[in-house]
């Protein structure tokens, strides 16, 4: 008889209470917190699409992932899929100053 619990007394009890109703049926589910940002997942762009969106080759892009500088998601076996605050920070990453000022093209 000592290996038995007492659900009556403590923890246990508030678990029970929470799970059921008084009438034994179980209680409402608790309502799921937001993640920061809503909840939305950041939109995703081909290979093609930056490279559109950047005005440059799509071959610049592929070097930039294999090379390291650009991080992605592989989703299947050959489509890579990039972020576009990810390839924000790598155009950032690529802003250059001569003599002290910003070129903005």
């Amino acid at each position: 008889m000592q290996g038995i619990i007492d659900m009556t007394k403590g923890q246990e009890a508030t678990l029970l209470e929470e799970l059921f109703a008084g009438d034994g049926r179980r209680a409402p589910r608790r309502q799921r917190q937001v993640p920061e940002g809503g909840g939305k997942i950041e939109e995703l762009l081909s290979i093609s699409e930056a490279a559109k969106r950047c005005g440059v080759s799509r071959h610049r892009i592929d070097a930039a992932i294999n090379g390291g500088e650009l991080a992605f998601y592989q989703i299947g076996e050959r489509a890579r899929k990039i972020k576009i605050s990810d390839l924000h920070r790598w155009l950032e990453a690529k802003r250059t100053r001569i003599g002290g000022t910003e070129i903005d093209d």
